[in-house]
């Protein structure tokens, strides 16, 4: 089966401002690299979060677990920004970079979420290309 197709609202987004920082920006890869690793951890956590999600409360829960969950995404990567990377200070630029792909991710998946929740293979799909972000995320930050 193609599930491509299905998740690509959640993932073009995300994938062309990408594409500008590495265009614009791409002497500054870390910048690229805390954009990807926001982008791709809050997508994944919002797949794994909206498959716990019973279908008959989707329609009313959905939304505000999908602001939720960006938002508590958003204060993760500050509090990492500002203890587990805080080498010589909180960087504004990087923690800037990372909500800025949290938005989007929460955005582009929000463009996905219909009435009916969606099949849990699409849910995956979407939580191995969050992974596939995360992952480039960690190699453009550290390399």
């Amino acid at each position: 089966m193609n599930y491509i197709r299905p998740i690509l609202p959640s993932i073009v987004p995300g994938t062309i401002v990408a594409a500008l920082f590495l265009v614009v920006l791409g002497y500054r890869r870390d910048y690229l690299g805390h954009y990807a690793a926001g982008f791709g951890g809050t997508l994944t956590a919002l797949s794994l979060v909206i498959a716990a999600i019973a279908p008959d409360a989707f329609s009313r829960r959905s939304a505000a677990t999908i602001l939720l969950t960006v938002v508590l995404c958003i204060a993760a990567g500050g509090f990492a920004e500002a203890t587990l990377y805080n080498i010589a200070k909180f960087d504004e630029v990087d923690f800037c970079n990372q909500s800025l792909g949290a938005a989007l991710a929460g955005m582009g998946f929000q463009l996905n979420v219909g009435a009916a929740k969606p099949e849990d293979s699409i849910l995956r799909s979407i939580c191995y290309a969050g992974l596939i972000a995360l992952h480039i995320g960690i190699y453009f930050a550290i390399f």
